[in-house]
């Protein structure tokens, strides 16, 4: 069993050909706040895990670990489709075992995702085998589209680049010290 962090998860979203939000196809950008996207962000509010589609539509992704968690957020007045007429689609994504908790609890426009580990054996061809593990996603339930959102614009867009830079350097940071 793999203990999720919600950084295993947005690894585990963005960093796979297979996987929903495969970084080399989409602009993913963790942590985003008000602070770094004000027209986007509400007041108060970070979504987990930002991802531009080509075209600049913005999904946002939930990152939920544990049931209780799940739980505190249908107190919440929901969310950004009311508040944010960029958020073309929003998704939770929780570690499979939460699945039928996230399924039941999850807002019913918010599509759904599940990650999971899969460990595979492989053998390069002339070397010894080696034990590969891969991250998986299964969409459980698509998201309702919210049709009031409107595509990122060139200074929006910009702006999230930016703050998806000063992620990067700032990891590169920590890791450095």
């Amino acid at each position: 069993m793999t203990n999720w962090t919600e950084e295993r998860i947005q690894l585990a979203l963005t960093s796979h050909a297979k996987t929903k939000f495969y970084a080399r196809r989409w602009t993913c950008v963790p942590n985003v706040t008000d602070w770094g996207m004000p027209t986007v962000v509400q007041k108060n509010r970070e979504i987990d895990l930002m991802c531009v589609s080509g075209s600049r539509w913005v999904h946002a992704v939930e990152i939920k670990l544990s049931r209780a968690d799940l739980k505190a957020d249908t107190k919440k007045r929901w969310r950004l489709f009311n508040d944010v007429s960029q958020v073309r689609f929003e998704w939770f994504a929780v570690p499979i075992d939460l699945a039928d908790d996230a399924l039941a609890l999850a807002p019913p426009a918010a599509g759904v995702i599940a990650v999971s580990t899969v460990t595979r054996t492989y053998q390069p061809w002339g070397k010894p085998q080696i034990d590969v593990t891969e991250w998986l996603n299964e969409i459980l339930r698509e998201p309702t589209q919210n049709h009031d959102a409107r595509k990122l614009n060139d200074a929006e867009f910009l702006l999230l680049l930016r703050l998806g830079v000063m992620r990067m350097w700032s990891k590169r940071k920590a890791v450095a010290a």
